[in-house]
């Protein structure tokens, strides 16, 4: 069952020279019970296209269906259906606790007291926040906020998860039990889910596909195992940095992707690795320090940024 169609979708700004395409000419199909990963640099037209999911944007042109319905023009009854977090903002009210918050969600979204206290106890639980709902929100660190966000955002059991950066700012031990969360939460409901993120572990972890934008055009739409498929075709060397390193990082450009203060990372295909280690090693003396480790989604996707 298809939960989001969007053809040749046009969300364009006017500015005093000339128009911006924020959302150019972009297509999508997401079914329910998929996690997408929405991926790209500042500015590629992430958060516009979630706004224009949500309803709080209207579209410049073009085709799009929310859960069967157009966003814009049925943004109020698609909204019973939708949960919505983004990461630099809060549904909870600051100065109350927290439960009083999640005790006004649910008048709003009309969720049954037997059914809401039931979620409450069972959410509550995973992300090990019961010790957190007589608390004022501003009390909480960062942490407990973002985890009793994501809280208020599932207690209504929506069909489509829209997350927006939600581990942005977090440590490794509560990104982990936020995306155990989202992936429970999604198997068990048949959710939907499109969580943008530059946290490239978020994606390797969470998603069945990966959608790529960039300037408001997408630019790969795979799956997982596809993605997996060309991540197997790829190595990546780390080369310590020595005297006369960069200019090797100059003769191979087309295969460097960054460096520390101590190594620079190249990303090679299988079957130019050994004829690349070889040249380190004629140009280095057999001394030279590297490693040939895994390449991640970031490696591959390293062109497509610029």
């Amino acid at each position: 069952m298809t939960s989001i169609y969007i053809k040749s979708l046009n969300k364009n700004y006017k500015s005093s020279k000339n128009i911006v395409k924020a959302v150019n000419n972009f297509s999508l199909t997401a079914n329910r019970g998929e996690i997408i990963g929405l991926v790209g640099p500042n500015g590629a037209g992430k958060s516009t296209l979630v706004k224009l999911l949500c309803g709080i944007l209207t579209p410049t042109d073009g085709d799009i269906e929310v859960l069967g319905l157009s966003p814009s023009k049925n943004r109020t009854t698609l909204s019973k259906d939708l949960g919505i977090m983004f990461g630099q903002r809060s549904s909870l009210w600051f100065n109350i606790p927290v439960k009083e918050s999640l005790l006004l969600m649910k008048d709003i979204y009309e969720v049954p007291n037997d059914i809401f206290y039931k979620r409450l106890k069972t959410y509550a639980e995973k992300l090990n926040i019961e010790n957190l709902l007589s608390t004022p929100v501003r009390n909480l660190s960062f942490g407990q906020k973002i985890r009793c966000e994501i809280l208020a955002t599932i207690l209504h059991n929506p069909k489509l998860l829209i997350l927006d950066e939600p581990t942005i700012g977090l440590d490794i031990v509560v990104k982990n039990s936020l995306r155990d969360i989202i992936l429970d939460f999604s198997k068990e409901n048949n959710s939907t889910v499109i969580l943008t993120t530059h946290d490239i572990q978020d994606v390797e972890k969470l998603c069945s596909r990966v959608v790529f934008i960039n300037k408001g055009e997408k630019q790969i739409d795979l799956t997982m195992s596809e993605l997996k498929e060309i991540l197997k075709k790829y190595s990546v060397i780390e080369i310590e940095k020595i005297n006369g390193i960069d200019s090797f990082k100059n003769e191979f450009k087309q295969f460097y992707r960054e460096e520390t203060s101590s190594h620079m990372r190249f990303c090679i295909k299988q079957e130019d690795t050994k004829l690349f280690i070889n040249t380190i090693i004629n140009k280095f003396g057999e001394d030279i320090i590297f490693r040939k480790v895994d390449p991640n989604l970031e490696d591959i996707l390293y062109a497509y940024y610029n």
